[in-house]
């Protein structure tokens, strides 16, 4: 098997604490020699033999990003089958290392630089890789690139990374920023300035409102005192 990382320095706005890991591999061959998650330990620990074994030596990485993406030949699926105790692909890769003598299979690890790879496992990391989409470092998945039948969805893309969806109204004095999505049918009062923002469609910003954060929502009057007769959808 070999499993996919991204080289990733520790405090790159990708990397979350609960899928953070420290990683021994050959020197040499790339075969992964030990695998731990980092989230709540201050110290880590690796067996002596790790270091006594290697003649080419060993490498111990904390710049790896784990894209939970890996490479596996068939006899995988049938190892998760006999052995009950792997529940996950972090159990799978345990159970491995502990018995890559017995069971005779290794663990091999392919690093990439240039490429993208992350996964959405948290709100965190939800939120990290939409901001990357939209800053267009995962080109070419981009929010104008509309993968789905839902021309709703559908957007134009314009300088400082700004996309409008149809029938958007823009109120006079309002400025769009940077990396900023507008969804179908919002609605944008006067002398508003947004940054950094996604707005789902068929919201109603304010007026005089600055960086503004609407996600997936549908608002009426945000911003502005509404009185109990009136309603507000989000």
């Amino acid at each position: 098997m070999t499993m996919i990382f991204k080289e990733s320095s520790p405090s790159h706005p990708t990397r979350c604490q609960e899928d953070n890991v420290v990683v021994a591999v050959d020197s040499a061959t790339n075969r992964v020699l030990h695998f731990q998650k980092t989230q709540g330990l201050r110290r880590f620990s690796f067996p002596l033999s790790l270091f006594q074994g290697s003649g080419d030596g060993v490498e111990i990485r904390y710049d790896l990003l784990d894209c939970h993406i890996s490479i596996c030949s068939p006899q995988v699926a049938q190892l998760f089958t006999d052995n009950f105790d792997y529940q996950t692909r972090d159990d799978f890769v345990r159970g491995l290392l502990v018995n890559e003598e017995i069971l005779g299979n290794q663990i091999h690890m392919h690093v990439i630089t240039k490429e993208y790879g992350a996964r959405v496992s948290n709100l965190h990391m939800y939120a990290a890789v939409c901001a990357d989409v939209i800053r267009r470092w995962v080109y070419p998945l981009t929010p104008e690139a509309n993968f789905t039948d839902n021309t709703t969805q559908n957007c134009t893309h314009s300088r400082h990374n700004i996309y409008r969806g149809p029938e958007v109204s823009l109120g006079h004095g309002s400025i769009l920023e940077e990396n900023v999505l507008l969804g179908s049918g919002t609605i944008i009062g006067s002398n508003c300035s947004i940054t950094n923002s996604v707005i789902g469609p068929g919201c109603h910003i304010g007026e005089h409102r600055w960086g503004s954060q609407v996600s997936h929502s549908r608002s009426r009057n945000l911003g502005r005192p509404i009185s109990p007769e009136k309603e507000t959808e989000e």
